[in-house]
């Protein structure tokens, strides 16, 4: 399948595969090559190779991927297997009010009064306080970065790249249920690739959190949408039925 020479050349075996092969070597590879490119300043010359040799193979990869995608079935879409390079967050000068601890909500207030053209480059730093939204600071920012709409996606796009890297799935819903749900519909689209990672997550409530906006924007692919908002009625309504059937009296 994939493995690696001593001598810096990366390798394929192009064997038959199914399609739950191609998703775990792709998402293997996307964490491999998210590693590298943090890394990259400081590669050497073979390791460099290495990382484009490692993106040839994930985009030769990732078009079979795409060739044998069904959307009429429960495969994963490949947009959601889709690698972007690593973005890197601008370090924060030492003249921007940002908080150094989760209780400093002196500096959280001193930072939302600066202009919306001097905060945007740290905003998706600020929004790594919504990891928790019972943090001070957390409650000091959100309603302030609520009323910017439309132009927090940008940063929120960072925001929910880092956090699907992370695989933080709770700062993912404090994302979604404190500042996308607020969101037009133009910005669920910019956002859609990262909000359907997730509906493949344990996460229950985050998964019906993003189904709900997404059918409510009418975006992504209706049929998927609609097939995975059937999937989760039919398995609550089993709960549903458990749940009536435990609460009677017994005779």
């Amino acid at each position: 399948m994939l493995y690696l020479h001593t001598n810096a050349k990366l390798n394929y075996n192009h064997l038959p595969m199914e399609p739950n092969d191609y998703v775990y070597i792709l998402q293997a590879l996307q964490a491999w090559l998210d590693d590298l490119t943090r890394q990259k300043p400081s590669l050497d010359g073979e390791t460099e190779l290495l990382l484009v040799q490692g993106i040839n193979l994930y985009e030769r990869l990732w078009n079979n991927y795409t060739q044998m995608y069904n959307p009429q079935s429960n495969m994963v879409a490949p947009a959601q297997l889709r690698w972007e390079k690593w973005e890197e967050v601008p370090s924060i000068p030492d003249d921007i009010p940002f908080p150094v601890n989760k209780s400093d909500t002196e500096a959280a207030e001193a930072l939302m009064q600066l202009p919306y053209k001097t905060l945007a480059p740290y905003l998706p730093n600020l929004l790594t306080w919504l990891q928790d939204v019972n943090w001070p600071v957390a409650q000091v920012i959100v309603q302030p970065l609520r009323l910017l709409k439309a132009a927090l996606t940008p940063a929120l796009l960072m925001a929910l790249k880092s956090a699907r890297k992370m695989q933080d799935a709770i700062w993912t819903f404090n994302l979604v249920e404190q500042l996308i749900v607020d969101l037009p519909t133009e910005s669920i689209q910019i956002l859609e690739r990262e909000l359907m990672y997730w509906i493949h997550g344990p996460d229950e409530e985050l998964n019906v959190e993003i189904l709900c906006l997404l059918a409510q924007h009418q975006v992504g692919n209706p049929t998927i949408v609609q097939r995975w908002i059937a999937n989760k009625t039919a398995a609550y309504q089993e709960f549903i039925v458990a749940l009536e059937k435990a609460s009677q009296p017994t005779k």
